[in-house]
């Protein structure tokens, strides 16, 4: 009888050893991997599975390495072990999903983050990463949702304020965006993107003074933050600072050679500075870089139109309503060309088109009403000019035009009300033309 006591509490030992071994070489491979050293660390967590094949925790451990050394298979296969050990392992749920995330499986991951939620559903960093997961999927609402979430249980995580600050942006909610940013730079001050996004947030509520001092700091932290420049000099070019807002144009350049709305936004900036040269050779540096970027085709189109290439801003101008054939503004200077280019009948279209998609377009009616003067349809072209008077009372150029209308068509006036409001207005050809015309 002693004998078999003897056999049993040494089946014990022995099983018990074994037992404290595997969790020896799990602890060395959690000091390894606290030191960087994943190789290590997956080594002696292998050692501690191959001594007990149901220690999960190892397992799951193991699957940490792996995926901080991008195995995402190997991870994936470590923590779906760990989860047929143990079924309720939150954790082995949340991290599988980090790593079928990182393998680009998000639905999966959210199936997985989701499943790690209904074992523990006070788990922050698992509504954290569905929240990061969601925003990949671009549902930016149900990814506000759960970085809320993350935020009320663990209120110092500044990356999920970060985060829900961004999906704000693209809900339209600049406001709440604002307040997210400047939460998360409470807890990162060197945070140079919460700073990039806060002034992208405050451009939208119209607080360019804002947005200027938000991107300086983002340049401040990182001095090779191009699109940080960038979005400085447009806050700049809006606040009439065309100088300032040309060298931040430069600067982003100089940081990023294939920066094409830079290179846009350059040539628009140059257009200010009547460098109409400089200009285009901007607007064909951005069309080279992105052939699509439907902007840079009026853009140019109305520069050629400056510099008296009327075919090749023709052909601009017609390029940009490819894109968008609803384009009030291309159709009205492409109609400004054609009656520099003595086409009224082909420019009267596009100053119907132009009309059409935006009817209070007051300088469309005015130059609609040029062009049929010039073809003798007098009482049009004064409907036209009458329009374009409703929408700019105070437009001198319109009175007089309206005028020599008034007078072509012979109406009882002559014209002459017309003149002398032009000349009030400040019309200098209307002095001359009460002198010719009203007697």
């Amino acid at each position: 009888m002693k004998k078999s006591i003897l056999i049993l509490v040494s089946i014990l030992l022995i099983s018990n050893s074994y037992a404290q071994t595997a969790k020896s070489f799990n602890d060395k491979g959690i000091a390894k991997y606290n030191k960087n050293d994943y190789q290590g660390a997956i080594a002696d967590y292998s050692k501690a599975i191959e001594l007990d094949p149901k220690y999960y925790i190892a397992y799951s451990n193991r699957g940490s390495a792996k995926l901080t050394i991008q195995d995402f298979t190997g991870a994936i296969d470590d923590y779906s072990k760990a989860i047929e050990l143990k079924p309720d392992f939150a954790d082995a749920y949340c991290y599988r999903g980090n790593a079928r995330a990182k393998m680009g499986a998000v639905n999966e991951s959210i199936a997985d983050y989701s499943k790690s939620l209904e074992i523990n559903p006070n788990y922050a960093e698992a509504f954290y990463y569905r929240g990061v997961a969601k925003s990949n999927l671009s549902d930016d609402k149900g990814a506000a949702a759960d970085f809320t979430k993350a935020i009320e249980l663990n209120p110092s995580n500044g990356l999920a304020y970060y985060n829900r600050g961004v999906v704000r942006s693209y809900l339209m909610d600049d406001k709440g965006a604002i307040d997210d940013f400047s939460k998360a730079l409470e807890f990162d001050p060197a945070n140079a993107m919460a700073y990039y996004y806060r002034g992208v947030a405050k451009v939208n509520t119209s607080d360019d003074k804002g947005a200027i001092a938000d991107f300086s700091k983002a340049v401040e932290i990182n001095a090779n933050f191009a699109e940080a420049y960038k979005s400085r000099g447009d806050s700049k070019s809006f606040l009439s600072d065309s100088i300032g807002a040309l060298a931040d144009y430069n600067k982003a350049i100089e940081l990023n050679s294939d920066f094409a709305e830079a290179y846009c936004n350059r040539g628009t900036a140059k257009l200010g500075f009547q460098d109409i040269g400089g200009a285009i050779a901007d607007f064909d540096k951005a069309l080279e870089i992105n052939p699509d970027y439907e902007i840079v085709y009026f853009n140019r189109g109305v520069a050629k139109l400056q510099s008296d290439d009327l075919a090749g801003s023709i052909a601009d101008l017609t390029e940009a309503l490819a894109f968008n054939p609803q384009n009030a503004e291309a159709f009205y200077f492409r109609g400004n060309t054609k009656v520099k280019l003595r086409k009224n009948k082909e420019a009267i279209d596009d100053f119907n088109k132009a009309i059409q998609f935006n009817p209070a377009y007051a300088v469309a009616y005015y130059n609609r009403g040029t062009a049929k003067l010039s073809l003798m349809d007098y009482a049009n072209a004064i409907a036209d000019f009458t329009k374009c008077i409703g929408y700019l009372p105070k437009y001198a150029a319109a009175y007089y035009n309206r005028g020599l209308a008034k007078n072509k068509a012979a109406q009882a006036d002559n014209g002459c009300s017309d003149f002398a409001k032009a000349l009030e207005l400040g019309d200098p050809d209307a002095a001359d033309a009460i002198q010719k015309l009203c007697k």
